[in-house]
This record gives C-alpha cells, structure tokens and sequence, in this order.
C-alpha cells in the first residue's frame, strides 16, 4: 500500500510534518454531529439524562479508582473496560430513536453494575473480576485516567 501511494505520487508524511506543511485557516466553530436535527440532543436531553449522568458518575469513580490505586490491577482494567462500554456504546442514540425497547437502559444498568463490583474488588476481599471484556480494548492503557 505504501508502494502504491509513491506511484501515485502521493508524499507520505506525519502528522506533525503535515501540520508544518499547511497554514492554519481560521473558522468558527459550529456544533455538528452526526445526530438527528445536526445537534446534540441525541445524547444531551431529558429523554437519555439517565444515562448522560449515569455514564459521567461512572467516570469519575473509575478516574478516582485509579488515582487511588496508581498500580496495575485486573479490577481497574475490568472497571476501564466497563466504562468504554457505557460511553462508546450508541445507547442514548437507540432510546431516543425508541429503538429496542428497554434494551439500551437494561444494558447501562448491566455495565454499570459490572463497574461497580470490579471497583468494589478493589477494597473489600471479592475476587477480582476477569479482566477481559469480549475483546473490548485488548491492549488497554490507563494512562489516560490519570492523566489530566
């Protein structure tokens, strides 16, 4: 592939070589998403708050956990995966499309839940839970929970 881009005579560069290569242009800024009406009340209204709050709430006792315990640990790996579900998942798209019944709500619940016990492996003498998660971020770094 990378033969195919110099046939082309397309010049491969980094990132930071690219930003060098270009003037910045400057423009405003709108609020644009993917989501219906080209805003965000997909995922910031009444109809998904549950899950806006639930999924910040979860965040924060996942970044403390962290900060607390700054060593590796299957519970904090299991915590951070757990997370990545609540917030990566199109959960709030699907309630406020009133798709899936009650699926989306019931799956937050579930992952929270899992968060919670894989937090509370951390302070009480439950096992730690296993850290895999379906494949879900296999080469997980918590890095970035304690980084601010």
């Amino acid at each position: 592939m990378l033969y195919e881009a110099e046939a082309q005579g397309v010049r491969l560069v980094t990132v930071s070589e690219g930003i060098e290569l270009v003037q910045p242009l400057a423009r405003e800024l709108t609020a644009s998403t993917w989501g219906h009406g080209k805003d965000f009340t997909t995922w910031d209204a009444p109809a998904v708050a549950e899950l806006a709050f639930a999924a910040r709430s979860a965040e924060l006792r996942t970044v403390a956990a962290v900060a607390a315990h700054r060593a590796p640990h299957a519970a904090l790996e299991r915590a951070a995966r757990e997370l990545l579900a609540m917030q990566a998942s199109d959960w709030s798209f699907m309630v406020t499309r009133d798709l899936a019944a009650d699926y989306p709500v019931e799956r937050m619940r579930l992952h929270g839940a899992a968060l919670d016990a894989a937090l509370a492996a951390l302070t009480d003498s439950a096992a730690a839970p296993d850290p895999q998660l379906r494949g879900l971020a296999p080469h997980l770094d918590l890095a970035p929970l304690t980084t601010p």
